[in-house]
């Protein structure tokens, strides 16, 4: 899915010259990498827990898949409107919002479920949740200042995590 994201953000790229568009562009794979950091940095394999907890592990991945997929879409849509020069709407902003919003209250609930309820978890959902209020509002930001907005809270939850969270194999004595 995260290939996915880069392809339908190349596609996209119909940008006329357009230097914000382009930077679009540049923070869409930034915000694909950033996943793809997180999800592959702690998730190597599924933990040996009870059935409860592996049955969340494999469902809830639905939603981390059609996160991302969203993601890139959303993407997509502010690099034509930049390019385009003209507004977000809230059609235009919640693919992007929602999608990353998705992503990290699935990727929290997986930390909750097969390891415990613990910060990381809790700011997983605390970041979607300022992600999605930014994508809901839209504080009057283009399509590029509202795109770093996202962005910057995405690399940032990202990297306290991975500067400061004890890894997944630690816990589990691995």
């Amino acid at each position: 899915m995260l290939g996915e994201s880069v392809i339908v953000t190349v596609a996209g790229l119909d940008i006329g010259g357009s230097v914000g568009a382009a930077f679009l562009a540049l923070l869409g794979f930034v915000i694909a990498g950033t996943i793809w950091w997180v999800y592959f940095g702690r998730y190597r394999s599924l933990p040996g827990v009870g059935a409860l907890a592996r049955f969340v592990w494999a469902q809830i991945h639905l939603l981390i898949f059609i996160g991302v997929t969203a993601a890139a879409v959303g993407v997509a849509f502010a690099v034509e409107a930049a390019a385009g020069d003209h507004a977000l709407t809230l059609a235009d902003r919640l693919p992007l919002g929602a999608g990353l919003a998705g992503n990290l209250i699935a990727m929290g609930t997986i930390r909750a479920v097969t390891r415990r309820l613990d910060w990381v978890a809790i700011m997983r959902v605390a970041v979607a949740g300022a992600i999605l209020a930014v994508a809901l509002t839209g504080l009057d930001l283009g399509p590029l200042p509202f795109v770093v907005v996202v962005a910057l809270l995405i690399v940032a939850e990202a990297a306290t995590e991975m500067t400061r969270a004890v890894p997944a194999q630690e816990q589990d004595g691995a």
